[in-house]
């Protein structure tokens, strides 16, 4: 066996380590834009109740 014959191997752990962390990476940017998401609607009905609607109010 030569050397060329774990380059496939080694390449193909690589590629999946790759993609591995963009997988890790893209859900990470999805969890902080959800988290974002949620805090921005927070703030909408905490602002909606200093305005006088209560939660029943909003429609």
């Amino acid at each position: 066996m030569s050397v060329n014959d774990d380059m496939p191997r080694d390449s193909h752990k690589a590629s999946f380590s790759f993609l591995n962390h963009l997988a890790r990476l893209q859900l990470s940017r999805y969890e902080s834009r959800k988290r974002q998401d949620r805090n921005t609607f927070i703030q909408y009905l905490k602002n909606q109740s200093v305005h006088g609607l209560g939660c029943s109010d909003i429609r």
